[in-house]
């Protein structure tokens, strides 16, 4: 059986990162039998569903276009009483969205909805509604599972706590990010902001500055930084949390052995 994930994100960029993260908590933590097939054929461990054949995630700028278009019913009101803070409907609509994929094919294989998506300037609020939503949202996927992952400021924060300097030069910009920041962007990314692209605290300069624009520099700060170095840098920016969820909720899905501890 192979996995069947749905990502909703925001953009190809938060894609490509957060399941790049995903990968790595497999190789990670998964069986040595789980490592060798996702590096040889990793179509076979876990397939990402996206609108069509040419996009491997949902936009959550869409969510209710996609469920509108699916003939789903969108829910408004309250969860527990409470009105819906920012991104609970959302949340619960996408696993709707997700619900209605599974109801068409493959249902036997493991299902699951990762949802991600940047705190910017809303980070309480935005926790506060996947709190408020997860419980109902996870009844909607019955057997599914449901990952959140919440990057603060932005994802960049996450590719930032990867980020080890290779050679003399990336050092040298990186020692001259800390004398103008007065802290290191790649151990402390949470503090950098997602607001005025041009500041100089914004997370986009700081890893341009680092990376150089270069997309497969960016790739291997999550995919070779050690993992621990990732956990620990990432407590602040929600990076932490999310690889936590990975490996409790989705690891599972392709590595029956976790279940029972016997996977290492």
């Amino acid at each position: 059986m192979t996995a069947r994930w749905v990502m909703f994100c925001e953009a190809r960029g938060d894609f490509r990162t957060a399941s790049g993260l995903v990968d790595r908590v497999l190789h990670e933590r998964g069986a040595a039998w789980l490592r060798e097939l996702l590096e040889a054929f990793p179509e076979t461990v876990r397939a990402w569903i996206g609108p069509d054949d040419e996009t491997p995630f949902f936009d959550t700028h869409r969510t209710y276009r996609e469920a509108l278009q699916r003939g789903l019913r969108l829910r408004y009101g309250h969860f527990d009483g409470a009105p819906a803070a920012p991104g609970a409907l959302a949340l619960y609509t996408a696993a709707q969205v997700v619900r209605s994929l599974r109801s068409k094919a493959h249902r036997d294989d493991p299902w699951a909805l990762v949802y991600v998506w940047d705190a910017d300037t809303q980070g309480t609020l935005r926790r506060e509604g996947a709190t408020q939503a997860r419980r109902e949202a996870t009844a909607l996927l019955h057997d599914g599972a449901l990952v959140v992952g919440i990057a603060d400021p932005n994802r960049e924060a996450w590719v930032l706590a990867g980020f080890v300097a290779e050679g003399a030069d990336e050092q040298r910009r990186l020692d001259e990010l800390r004398q103008r920041l007065g802290f290191w962007p790649n151990e402390t990314p949470e503090r950098l902001t997602a607001q005025d692209d041009n500041a100089i605290h914004h997370t986009k300069p700081v890893l341009r500055a680092l990376v150089g624009g270069d997309p497969e520099r960016e790739a291997r700060c999550w995919r070779e930084a050690p993992f621990e170095e990732l956990t620990r840098r990432g407590g602040g920016s929600g990076l932490a949390a999310f690889l936590a969820e990975v490996a409790g909720a989705l690891l599972p899905q392709v590595d029956p052995g976790v279940r029972s501890g016997a996977s290492g």
